[in-house]
């Protein structure tokens, strides 16, 4: 075949041949690209069940678009073949990879979330691969991992697969609902990505035999050996998520790829932080990078430390000084739990606000109860509507218990029904449904925390009895409208953000006393300076006056002292007074993982980094899953000069989400600061789209081309900025940015100054961050020092 031409295919060489057919190289003529030829053998062509099975795959592989799939281009039957056409994978089996040692812990988790998402793609559209080996799994060059060989591939919604009397698969990833043809689905494919998993780990098949029949006899009666007794270094965790992948009832195995997934994805969070960069789909090492030497063993604890949060809860102590009043010390212990986001059951749709208002209220008052450890709102969203096992979900967030249950509202009526669970042994403790009158809410809420508390034999302090049981009613309007601010707020959008506020007021021109709400006006004030939506002046002294009144109604509302201190630090560089604001938020309600994470970027700004790192350390233990809090740890070792460290924990966070634009913000950091200028210009782009062209991240963008000898953009760009300055805000930092790309000294204070009178936050950064670092023998950076309040300092 080699030389000949099917259709407008030139076939180059033979890559492979299989039962299903025999896979060419070809060149494609009309577009003048190499693809990929797959040809039915010419003795099968009238073989109705070949012929069946090979349409089928190619079906079945053209319905999914993922980049875990290899792509196929076109299918057809020309000069008496069969044939359709795929995209060339340039790279390796992984069999190969396999046999060739090159695969470690870490790459080896990297590829199986690379694979177990294709298999996600492929199970949404109902349909089942059925041959999952690693000699069906291509990876590229760059570390990608292909599908390949839907030949015997299974669609779900209509039962279509190519007809044979023949068991179909490979026996030793077969799942054992397969090897004795019972109906297979999802979970068959989920056990065979279990036994991959298990081979790329150890090197070794987890069911073998010296004949076919030996190898179905173990699969069905024989329980594998540890990987942990194969294989050296592998997490305990990876070892249950092999072993869950492996049971022998598809009831007692994941469910979805999803689930699987999840556990996947944390345990990847988990091996970047302990130092080995966490795989992500971005910029991928072949090798898995060792932590760097330059850190003292100390640092290096206390970034692991920090970064594991209740992954791995540690008895060592380390002192550092001060501790916030009520904090717990790292060898205290409370009782954990996490509410799941409560299911709205009311008639209409669209008051989903109410429910995750609710939820959010719940999770609040019982984190205000300081012997108890409550995860917050942030990490139990990601199990919204998820299908994944309680035990799982206590695993992934380090609880002992977890609150699930429902809110139902009918006219001026709540019903909220709870159920605990115990989290080791998915027992049922207690559930029981509360009926109120909306005027009652908080008194409902107070009720379930109480009956909570009561089940696991927590003690309330005198203090906490008098809260809970000292609840007044509401104005059920301006408490709907509360909710709503709170709904539309943690959009983090300008659209949301102005939603907000207005619903905060609303909320103040029915209950003026409302300490919440005013706290509320402050904290969405704060938020639209610090997203380039609202000019600092303008928002600092709205943001400070919405505070101020919300401390005169409640001094002992938390949320407001945390508020407070952002302005404070941000703003107005009253570094003492923000740090006194801070310790009182954390006083009052050590249980907020937002006032922890604040206090904890206020001591990095004060170059205070191992006192950051503790506190960070506070608020990942709460909100384990926060991206906010994840990459707020990136930028803490960013600040401190740790910038291999600092990416290895950012791309730990893309693996909870890919489109989280500051993550790829703060990686173009790290990367300028080590001169990989085409790496930090990569993401900031990536940063940019994901952030709807922010024009922050656009100066960001500018700046780095120019750093990389690129100064036409960076030019054009001041131009652009200069123009639109005339119709629109343009924040000065902006120009600053691109100035020191451009290496402009005098243009970059001249900004600076600017953005100085306009109370920039970018200020705030100034003693620390060390794309300032060349400009600081300047006696002009020294004047600049002192007007933003750091010269006062020690």
């Amino acid at each position: 075949m080699i030389g000949k031409t099917i259709s407008h295919y030139r076939i180059t060489e033979k890559i492979g041949q299989g039962g299903m057919g025999v896979v060419y190289k070809a060149e494609d003529t009309q577009l003048k690209r190499t693809v990929a030829l797959k040809v039915l053998p010419p003795g099968y062509v009238d073989d109705d069940d070949r012929r069946a099975r090979f349409m089928q795959e190619a079906r079945a592989a053209a319905a999914l678009d993922h980049p875990s799939i290899c792509t196929v281009h076109d299918v057809g039957e020309a000069d008496g073949q069969v044939y359709f056409v795929m995209a060339f994978v340039d790279g390796k089996t992984l069999t190969g990879l396999i046999r060739a040692g090159e695969l470690g812990a870490v790459r080896a988790v990297n590829l199986a979330i690379q694979i177990g998402e294709g298999l996600q793609e492929a199970h949404d559209k109902r349909i089942v691969h059925r041959d999952i080996k690693s000699a069906n799994i291509m990876v590229t060059q760059k570390g990608r991992a292909k599908i390949l060989d839907f030949g015997i591939a299974k669609d779900l919604s209509t039962g279509e697969a190519g007809r044979s009397k023949l068991i179909l698969g490979t026996p030793s990833y077969m799942s054992p609902e397969q090897t004795i043809e019972q109906r297979v689905d999802q979970r068959s494919d989920i056990w065979s990505l279990g036994v991959v998993l298990y081979e790329m780990l150890t090197g070794k098949l987890p069911f073998r035999g010296e004949y076919e029949a030996a190898v179905v006899y173990s699969i069905l009666h024989e329980d594998p050996a540890p990987v942990g007794a194969v294989a050296a270094d592998i997490p305990a965790d990876l070892e249950k998520i092999i072993a869950m992948a492996l049971e022998k009832k598809p009831k007692d195995r994941y469910q979805t790829a999803a689930d699987m997934l999840l556990a996947l994805k944390v345990v990847n969070l988990q091996m970047g932080t302990r130092g080995v960069p966490a795989a992500t789909a971005m910029d991928l090492p072949t090798e898995a990078r060792a932590p760097s030497k330059t850190w003292t063993w100390v640092a290096s604890a206390l970034v692991v430390l920090a970064a594991l949060g209740f992954w791995f809860a540690s008895s060592v102590e380390f002192d550092f000084g001060t501790r916030p009043a009520g904090s717990a010390t790292p060898g205290e212990t409370k009782i954990s739990l996490a509410v799941l986001p409560l299911a709205n059951l009311s008639e209409r749709q669209d008051e989903d606000y109410f429910a995750a208002g609710m939820s959010e209220q719940l999770i609040t008052t019982l984190a205000r109860i300081e012997s108890l450890r409550v995860i917050s709102r942030t990490s139990v969203l990601w199990y919204k509507e998820a299908n994944i096992p309680v035990r799982q979900i206590a695993k992934d967030l380090n609880v002992s218990y977890v609150v699930e249950g429902s809110v139902q509202r009918a006219g001026e009526r709540v019903r909220i029904t709870t159920q605990l669970i115990d989290a080791a042994t998915e027992e049922l403790i207690w559930t029981q449904s509360y009926d109120r009158d909306m005027r009652d809410v908080l008194t409902l809420q107070s009720e379930v925390a109480r009956s909570i508390t009561t089940q696991i034999q927590v003690k309330l302090s005198p203090t906490e009895e008098l809260r809970l049981s000292r609840v007044n009613p509401v104005n059920p309007k301006a408490y709907e409208d509360y909710l709503r601010g709170r709904f539309f707020s943690n959009d983090r959008t300008k659209e949301g953000l102005g939603k907000a506020l207005e619903h905060y007021r609303m909320v103040v021109a029915d209950s003026p006393d409302s300490a919440l709400a005013h706290a509320g006006i402050a904290d969405t004030y704060i938020l639209e300076a610090n997203h380039g939506f609202l000019r600092p002046q303008e928002a600092a002294p709205l943001a400070k006056q919405a505070v101020l009144k919300a401390i005169e109604i409640d001094d002992t509302l938390a949320e407001a002292y945390s508020t407070l201190g952002f302005i404070q630090s941000n703003f107005e560089w009253k570094w003492k007074d923000a740090e006194a604001s801070y310790l009182k938020a954390v006083e009052l309600y050590p249980g907020d993982a937002t006032a922890n994470q604040r206090y904890g970027i206020y001591l990095s700004r004060m170059g205070r980094h191992a006192e950051a790192i503790e506190a960070m350390h506070r608020a990942h233990d709460l909100d384990p899953l926060s991206l906010t809090i994840n990459n707020a740890l990136g930028v803490i070792l960013y600040m401190g000069g740790q910038y291999e460290e600092a990416v290895s924990q950012l791309r730990s966070n893309l693996e909870l989400d890919e489109t989280y634009y500051r993550t790829y913000y703060n990686l173009g950091r790290c990367y300028l600061q080590q001169g990989r200028f085409g790496d930090a210009v990569a993401a900031f782009d990536k940063a940019l789209q994901l952030s709807g062209n922010n024009p922050y991240l656009l100066a960001c963008l500018g700046r780095a081309q120019a750093a990389a000898g690129n100064r036409e953009p960076a030019e054009q760009l001041l131009r652009e900025f200069s123009n639109q300055a005339t119709t629109q805000y343009v924040s000065p930092a902006n120009r600053v940015l691109i100035y020191r790309g451009l290496g402009d000294d005098d243009q970059v204070f001249v900004w600076l100054e600017e953005a100085y009178k306009e109370r920039s936050s970018m200020l705030s950064w100034l003693k620390v961050d060390p794309d300032f670092e060349p400009l600081r023998d300047d006696p002009r950076f020294g004047d600049l020092l002192f007007k933003v309040g750091f010269g006062s300092l020690p």
